[in-house]
C-alpha cells in the first residue's frame, strides 16, 4: 500500500450523523416516560398543597417545559457524544490497519550518533501505547530512556526525547540510530518524521553526561 492509499483511506473516514434520539432504545423511552409523568405528578401535588388553581397551571406548565427542554438537550449531548465516539474508533482503526502497517513497511535508516546524554528532566511518555507524537507505532511494552543525542543526519542533527535502548554492540562499534522516516503527512496528527527509533549502544557503553 502506498501513502496517497492511506491517506485516501483516511480522507474517506466521516462523522456519523446519527439524529438527536436514534441511539435511544424502547427501554430508554418508557424510563423517560416513566420519570417525566413521576416529576409531574410530584409537582401537581405539590402545588395542589401550596398555590391556587390559577397559579399552578401556570407553574405546572413552565415546569413541563424546563423539563422537556432539559430531556432534549440531554439527547442531543447524547447523540453528539456517541457521534464523536464513532468517528474516534474509526480513526483508531485507520491508524492501527493502514497508517501504522505502512510506516513499519518504510526502509530502516542508520545514523551514526556523535553524541549522547541522559536528560532526567524530560517529561515522562506513556509507555506501551501508540505514542504518535514521539516517533513510535508500536504496541508492547517498550523500556524508553530521556535522551539528547547529535547525529550525522542532514548535517549535524541533536534532538531530545524518549528513545528504545539496546545495549547490543560490540566494543568496536559506534552508538547509532535506527529509525524509519515518514515522507509526509498521512493525517489525523501522523505527521512527516522519524518513527520507531531505536539507539544501539556498545554493551560496555557508561553514560557520563546527566542532565
Amino acid at each position: 500500500m502506498t501513502a496517497e492509499q492511506v491517506i485516501k483511506l483516511g480522507k474517506e473516514i466521516k462523522k456519523p450523523d446519527l439524529g438527536w434520539f436514534s441511539q435511544f432504545t424502547g427501554e430508554t423511552w418508557l424510563t423517560i416516560g416513566i420519570c417525566l409523568t413521576l416529576s409531574v405528578l410530584l409537582f401537581i401535588w405539590a402545588a395542589n398543597c401550596i398555590i391556587g388553581d390559577g397559579e399552578k397551571r401556570f407553574i405546572v406548565g413552565v415546569i413541563l417545559l424546563i423539563v422537556a427542554g432539559f430531556t432534549f438537550f440531554g439527547a442531543g449531548l447524547s447523540s453528539v457524544s456517541k457521534e464523536n465516539e464513532i468517528y474516534d474508533q474509526r480513526i483508531s482503526n485507520w491508524k492501527e490497519r493502514y497508517a501504522k502497517p505502512y510506516i513499519e513497511s518504510l526502509p530502516k535508516e542508520k545514523k551514526e550518533i556523535v553524541y549522547i546524554k541522559i536528560d532526567a528532566e524530560l517529561s515522562h511518555e506513556t509507555e506501551g501505547s501508540y505514542i504518535w507524537g514521539n516517533g513510535y507505532t508500536y504496541s508492547k511494552e517498550v523500556k524508553m530512556t530521556p535522551l539528547t543525542i547529535s547525529f550525522k543526519g542532514n548535517g549535524l542533527e541533536t534532538e531530545t526525547n524518549w528513545y528504545s535502548t539496546n545495549m547490543e554492540l560490540t566494543n568496536e562499534q559506534k552508538p547509532y540510530l535506527e529509525y524509519q522516516y515518514l515522507n509526509q503527512n498521512l493525517g489525523y496528527d501522523i505527521n512527516k518524521g522519524r518513527y520507531n527509533k531505536e539507539i544501539y549502544l556498545p554493551e560496555s557503553y557508561e553514560f557520563t553526561d546527566i542532565k
